[in-house]
């Protein structure tokens, strides 16, 4: 592993994101189009959140979108890799996948939480 130096020329400490971390940062994320309608919901409570993968300074980040044409996707990716990076580390490389696991490609309000559904 290749040390890196801070501006200061102290060894700068790699950055370890902790799955219990990265999840609790991706569920500050809100739903752009709930929160439109007045019912804010986060990723998880939506269950968008599909798969967290840690190796070393990079997060992979799969999410699934509720429309195959979302037009908030690069801004949700933003905010998804903003998160983490506040929370864990701004060297953290974030990567964000999508993914249409969902039956049929398309997210319905079946995959709401329970908490979520009571909301919506």
């Amino acid at each position: 592993m290749a040390l890196k130096f801070t501006s200061d020329g102290d060894v700068e400490s790699p950055a370890v994101a902790r799955f219990d971390d990265v999840y609790a940062a991706i569920a500050e994320v809100i739903d752009p189009c709930s929160d439109a309608m007045g019912r804010p919901l986060s990723l998880v409570e939506m269950n968008l959140l599909r798969r967290i993968e840690i190796a070393g300074e990079t997060v992979v980040v799969g999410i699934s979108l509720t429309e195959p044409t979302c037009m908030y996707t690069f801004v949700i990716a933003e905010q998804v890799t903003n998160v983490i990076q506040a929370r864990c580390g701004e060297q953290l490389v974030v990567k964000i996948e999508l993914e249409s696991d969902l039956p049929n490609g398309l997210w319905t309000e079946a995959q709401l939480s329970g908490v979520a559904a009571t909301r919506l």
